[in-house]
């Protein structure tokens, strides 16, 4: 960037952070600005990835897949100098939806994902967790 640039950085949380099927939760990413902008492009995402090993040592491949559940995004925004962008996404996580997991040679999980682009300054993408814990056996 040029001599002297800061790039202000925006925040992506999540409420509540963990959850089981069924339950909602709300992502808002915020980012202020100090000077009258265009954001290009804004959008959040909820994203199931999805992992998987096999084999070990020089033979060891990974498999990797994303699928997107749902996309909120703004275009070609006109931001005022100290105001802030703000997008939210309210999901209620199906309730067949399949809880994180972590093993050794597999990995379930969801996240959401924000992309930002503003112009005349480079892209930013924050990704931020969610627990998807499974339902208590009844």
């Amino acid at each position: 960037g040029a001599p002297g640039f800061v790039k202000a950085t925006g925040h992506l949380t999540l409420t509540p952070e963990g959850l089981r099927p069924g339950g909602e939760f709300r992502a808002v990413y915020r980012q202020h600005f100090r000077k009258d902008s265009l954001v290009r492009r804004a959008s959040l995402r909820l994203v199931f990835l999805e992992s998987a090993s096999r084999g070990s040592g020089r033979s060891r491949r990974t498999f990797s897949a994303e699928t997107v559940h749902r996309t909120v995004e703004k275009t070609d925004a006109g931001i005022l100098a100290d105001q802030d962008l703000t997008l939210g996404l309210e999901f209620t996580m199906p309730a067949d939806a399949m809880h994180t997991f972590a093993g050794r040679n597999n990995q379930l999980g969801w996240m959401v994902q924000a992309d930002v682009e503003v112009a005349g300054v480079p892209s930013e993408t924050k990704r931020k967790s969610l627990d998807v814990r499974p339902e208590p056996p009844s």
